[in-house]
């Protein structure tokens, strides 16, 4: 059993099995004709959906389904809840930091996808305590990930837009993805939280 004396570092090159998918079901919000806030796409615009944080039309999706392409939250070190601050669709998504020393999620793949093609990983986020952490992708069995504030975020309680480029996740091999989504962080407060939002990855015209 992993306990807190691990240190955070050892716990992420030596992930658990991520356990039962996990990606709860929101309450239902009071929609009317104008609640849907639309994210346009600019002209020759392709976006890919990988089934989480993301409401808008895309061009090509992978559903989470539970069968092939899971949300794991690894090891209850977050949870998840609805907000209508958000930048499109219904709601935004609040992740809600756990009593463990480190937190962490992702989308997976059980058969490999190419996402050679894609060039850029566009997400918005917004905190007032969390910028402690990173995102990523897992490809060719190789996990690599960026700092989030080195494109921009800051925990000012605005949204802020990070458009990443896929060729900054170093040493994976888009080719062959299992991990399309990953966000892991180490320090932090059990209660911190952020808004994430307006996830898909785009080719052929980043934004």
């Amino acid at each position: 059993m992993i306990t807190l004396l691990i240190s955070p570092l050892l716990l992420l090159a030596c992930r658990p099995d991520p356990g039962l998918p996990d990606y709860p079901t929101r309450e239902p919000w009071v929609i009317t004709g104008d609640d849907f806030y639309d994210d346009p796409y600019a002209e020759g615009e392709e976006r890919l959906s990988v089934g989480v944080f993301y409401e808008s039309v895309a061009t090509e999706s992978y559903p989470i389904d539970d069968s092939t392409t899971h949300f794991y939250v690894y090891s209850d070190t977050f949870s998840v809840t609805a907000s209508d601050d958000r930048i499109e669709g219904y709601a935004s998504d609040r992740i809600n930091r756990g009593t463990q020393a480190w937190w962490g999620g992702g989308v997976h793949w059980d058969t490999p996808r190419d996402l050679s093609d894609w060039d850029t990983l566009h997400v918005a986020v917004q905190t007032t305590t969390m910028t402690d952490w990173s995102i990523g992708l897992t490809g060719g069995g190789v996990e690599s990930r960026v700092d989030v504030t080195d494109y921009g975020l800051v925990a000012d309680g605005d949204w802020h837009v990070l458009d990443i480029p896929t060729a900054d996740f170093d040493g994976a091999d888009l080719r062959s993805v299992t991990v399309a989504l990953l966000l892991v962080g180490a320090s932090g407060n059990t209660g911190d939280n952020l808004l994430i939002d307006d996830v898909y990855y785009t080719r052929g015209g980043a934004r």
